[in-house]
């Protein structure tokens, strides 16, 4: 998985990382802003059939950086994003594990998850 293929998902800025196990992943920046001005993106890492999307914990992040407590609110937070498949880690992650020829709507949903939250 690399940039190439990413293009039959998106056209937003894409750059290829190493995710913290040292697997190869994708990082993709959206448009989209959180509050405080950094923009949402999404972590891809091929996971053989399955591709997890994941935002790294940046959502929960960019929220304390600006002074909102989000872990007073989890409950919520997860509710809001199980809706659209995702789930919360205990690391604070907003994560989604689709099948390969899911990805588009995986992809979709995961970016509207964290434009709710965001």
């Amino acid at each position: 998985m690399n940039c190439a293929w990413l293009q039959n998902l998106t056209e937003y800025d894409c750059r290829e990382v190493r995710a913290i196990g040292g697997a190869q992943a994708i990082e993709v920046s959206t448009p989209f802003v959180m509050t405080g001005g950094a923009p949402i993106a999404l972590y891809l890492v091929d996971q053989g059939a399955h591709v997890l999307f994941s935002d790294n914990a940046d959502t929960l992040a960019s929220l304390c950086a600006v002074g909102i407590d989000p872990f007073r609110s989890l409950a919520k937070l997860r509710r809001r994003v199980q809706r659209y498949g995702l789930t919360l880690t205990p690391e604070g992650a907003f994560e989604v594990l689709a099948k390969r020829e899911a990805a588009p709507m995986a992809f979709a949903r995961a970016v509207s998850a964290l434009l709710l939250v965001a």
